[in-house]
């Protein structure tokens, strides 16, 4: 086989190795068309959410949901944020472990996000974490605990036993509806298991009958990490406010940092798919690593069987070592190409709207004639951290009363602070970790300000 002929050869090898490439990829579904009145009950000025989910491919519909719910609920439409949530929840105690979705993701040949989104177990914790301040919101107690349990046995899924069922604002949540709804003892109990937890969570004094709920901060973001991209990172996104105090009528309390997202995140321990996408990648790595000695060799077998020989005639076994070479090029490419087509990666859909932490504080009400509206939150300085009072939640029963602000609500109080001669760090120190993830050497107070987060 000449040189012309050998390339001529190779040529078609790759281009019946690329058709293999298209052939044997999983297909991307394309988003499905708006369904019809799918866009009826978005709520005013939520109509972006709505349009994600009712455009949703049918495994991100629950990721969707939890968006649209979150945000439905901040902006006060409870109806459909109940109406979402149930749905979430829904899904999340469906049996979905031998699905034909979850099928897929354990093959070598589809991605992990071809499944169906039920979240990491801090996400499912915080779907029922918000049907739980609905329920609130109601005044419907027995719903309300029932939902703050549902929330601490998604927890109790982790991997690493001491780190089980430890969700304590939720536990802490519980109790508060216990409470309310006038089960002393089995509050008290519930109160003091979320100390056990959490040192700094008290139970609520006697005439304590405003909760405040405060949510700071950015929560964690999901990365892909390793050759074929099979490991899940998290990455902690910015703390926001480091204290908020809750004030109404001259009254002020500390609130407690109950729940770190970030932490709930990262001390799940490994999971069953982790092992799986680890076999995955192997394999990947193997059959690319396999199909490129194949071509290598087939390659030169076939340069070598092509070198002319004294008379310009290439001999009976000469042609037999190029037709030799061709066959295991093309073995290597079509090894290759299945490789090429293989999918070890890591789902790291989030529910990227999440907060960093969760903070709780008990009141008495001010007066007979003073609800939870007149609520008050400021930072360590006594400034107020409300952005708009419009944003503050509030409901009120003739036993409890509740007053919410999210992230979104909350200003942070390196805004609001006195500038500073801000200190100089050592030079060369990492001090600084970005949004980006980049560590860098800059004074405390410009990284809150650029929403980064101080190294100690």
């Amino acid at each position: 086989m000449g040189g012309r002929g050998a390339e001529n050869w190779l040529a078609g090898l790759f281009m019946l190795a690329t058709m293999m490439v298209a052939a044997t990829a999983p297909a991307v579904a394309d988003p499905a068309k708006l369904a019809p009145g799918c866009m009826s009950g978005a709520p005013s000025g939520l109509e972006t959410y709505w349009k994600a989910l009712c455009a949703s491919p049918p495994q991100d519909v629950t990721l969707h949901r939890m968006r649209a719910g979150q945000a439905a609920f901040a902006a006060g439409f409870d109806r459909q944020a109940e109406e979402q949530f149930d749905a979430v929840l829904a899904a999340i105690e469906a049996i979905y472990a031998e699905s034909e979705s979850a099928a897929k993701a354990r093959s070598v040949w589809h991605a992990e996000k071809v499944k169906d989104f039920k979240g990491e177990p801090y996400e499912r914790v915080m779907a029922y974490y918000y049907r739980g301040l609905l329920y609130l919101m109601a005044g419907d107690w027995d719903n309300a605990q029932a939902s703050f349990k549902g929330g601490v046995l998604q927890d109790s899924f982790a991997e690493l036993e001491r780190f089980r069922s430890d969700v304590a604002s939720l536990v802490w949540l519980e109790g508060w509806a216990r409470r309310c709804q006038g089960s002393e003892a089995a509050a008290t109990e519930l109160f003091a298991e979320a100390a056990n937890l959490r040192p700094a969570l008290k139970p609520p004094a006697p005439d304590a009958t405003l909760l405040v709920v405060a949510e700071a901060g950015i929560g964690p973001r999901k990365l892909a990490a390793g050759r074929e991209g099979e490991k899940l990172l998290i990455r902690e996104g910015s703390h926001g406010n480091d204290q908020i105090v809750a004030a109404i009528g001259g009254r002020k309390v500390d609130m407690v940092e109950a729940e770190d997202l970030f932490f709930q995140a990262t001390t799940r321990g490994g999971r069953e798919m982790d092992n799986i996408l680890a076999e995955k990648a192997a394999t990947k790595t193997g059959a690319r690593n396999a199909g490129s000695a194949a071509i290598v060799a087939g390659t030169a077998m076939m340069a070598g069987a092509g070198a002319p020989s004294n008379n310009n005639n290439q001999s009976s076994g000469a042609r037999t070592v190029g037709a030799a070479g061709g066959v295991v090029a093309l073995i290597g490419l079509v090894v290759a190409a299945s490789a090429a087509a293989m999918h070890a990666e890591v789902d790291i859909r989030t529910w990227d709207t999440l907060p960093h932490s969760i903070y709780l504080a008990a009141l008495p009400p001010a007066s007979a004639n003073a609800g939870p509206d007149r609520v008050e939150l400021l930072d360590g300085s006594g400034q107020s951290i409300i952005g708009g009072r419009a944003r503050l939640r509030t409901a009120s029963t003739p036993v409890c009363s509740l007053a919410w602000a999210g992230n979104g609500t909350l200003m942070p109080s390196r805004m609001i602070e006195a500038p500073t001669q801000p200190e100089v760090p050592p030079a060369g120190r990492p001090t600084c970790r970005t949004p980006s993830g980049a560590e860098k050497s800059l004074a405390v107070d410009i990284c809150r300000r650029i929403g980064g987060t101080p190294l100690e």
